[in-house]
């Protein structure tokens, strides 16, 4: 955003998605799954978009109307008005965030409140099959080791291939799960997800694995 105010003198107008409404570090949220410094998290001090002349507005967006070109907020009556929109896009949330236990780690906040939340599980699991969720789940497992926690579970799961061995190649994906086996993380890709146990809370997912060749196993497990 920096880079486009050098060559834009025009007005800009940020909209963060974070609940606190800064810009953060998501990036040291994954790295690091243990408690973390809010300096550690933003990645601009307070007055540097003020300096740069750049407005930032701490609302969360209900309705964009490319017709009338003007935004609408929830429980804000003013309209926004716009020429043109730049979206930075993120990660799409995973559809079991429905579930009181399961959480998006994509700010400060949701960062402390799924580390208090593994930190009190028997078994905790990160979806997810890029290289990022790999990273989250090895932090975790350093961070809970280091706190006399290595009897929590941690399993690694996706509906798809990995993200390592599509774009690297299978045998560094093996090299891969051969360190997590030994760092005692279950890792569970390509499964096809045949049931979900739980109301409130996810309980349980009911799955069937897929071979390399395609077709499915014809093998259920349960977790």
């Amino acid at each position: 955003i920096i880079t486009l105010r050098l060559s834009f003198t025009g007005k800009i107008i940020l909209i963060p998605t974070s609940a606190s409404g800064s810009f953060e570090n998501r990036d040291i949220l994954i790295r690091k799954f243990g408690p973390v410094e809010k300096n550690e998290v933003y990645y601009v001090e307070a007055d540097l978009f003020k300096k740069a002349n750049i407005d930032v507005v701490k609302a969360q967006i209900s309705q964009i109307n490319y017709d009338t070109r003007e935004i609408e907020f929830k429980n804000v009556k003013e309209k926004l008005s716009f020429e043109n929109i730049l979206f930075a896009g993120s990660s799409s949330k995973s559809k079991y965030l429905k579930y009181m236990n399961v959480f998006s780690i994509t700010d400060y906040e949701s960062h402390a409140k799924a580390h208090n939340e593994v930190l009190k599980a028997n078994h905790a699991m990160v979806f997810g099959s890029t290289f990022e969720a790999f990273q989250l789940v090895s932090s975790m497992r350093s961070y809970l080791n280091q706190h006399g926690m290595g009897s929590i579970q941690l399993t690694i799961f996706d509906t798809e291939t990995s993200e390592v061995e599509k774009t690297l190649s299978s045998n560094v994906y093996r090299r891969l799960l051969h360190e997590l086996k030994k760092m005692k993380i279950t890792t569970i890709m390509k499964a096809e997800i045949v049931g979900i146990e739980g109301d409130h809370k996810l309980n349980k997912i009911n799955f069937l694995l897929k071979s390399n060749k395609g077709p499915d196993v014809s093998k259920e497990e349960y977790f």
